[in-house]
């Protein structure tokens, strides 16, 4: 158990690992520019149960919130987790070309921020910033109910001042001053 435990750890740290700056201010995010941001590995507990994200490092100075005040959350259920509700094995490939498709198809509808993603109790959920729900949203729900991709839940509410993330990264505020 404590050899699967860091191996899970040793793949999200590999996973997690790029260097890179932001895009310009404001500019519309594109799947392969995400590869060229920071992000960082969190792991906490959260009602008992480990949980892993990999966060964009760079939440407090880019983008402006104001410009991204649609929180959008897409979750699905892991395949095979851990006793303690994580990822393993070929479930990883899976889930990264699961939300790779689903940042594709955010991407081909509007503005948008990859805030990143979190692995906990037998999920995992992709978070987003968008600009505009709509088209997006009904586009996703189109995906979803088609089933020619793996189950999972859009849920998208506003959030102007990003509180939705803030428990992943401290204190988020609107506009942070750099």
């Amino acid at each position: 158990m404590q050899i699967a435990r860091k191996l899970v750890f040793l793949a999200i740290v590999l996973a997690s690992l790029a260097l890179a700056t932001p895009p310009e201010s404001g500019a519309p995010q594109k799947p392969s520019q995400k590869d060229n941001r920071q992000f960082s590995l969190l792991k906490g507990e959260m009602n008992g149960r480990p949980f892993f994200a990999i966060i964009a490092s760079d939440l407090k100075t880019y983008p402006p919130k104001s410009k991204f005040p649609w929180f959008l959350s897409l979750s699905t259920p892991l395949i095979g987790p851990t006793a303690d509700g994580l990822p393993q094995g070929e479930d990883f490939a899976a889930l990264n070309a699961w939300e790779d498709e689903m940042e594709t198809q955010v991407a081909k509808l509007g503005k948008y921020f990859y805030v990143g993603h979190v692995n906990w109790n037998g999920s995992r959920e992709a978070l987003f910033y968008l600009e505009k729900p709509e088209p997006v949203v009904t586009a996703l729900t189109k995906v979803r109910d088609s089933h020619s991709t793996r189950r999972f839940d859009v849920h998208c509410e506003k959030d102007k001042e990003w509180k939705k993330v803030s428990h992943y990264i401290g204190t988020v505020t609107p506009d942070s001053p750099k």
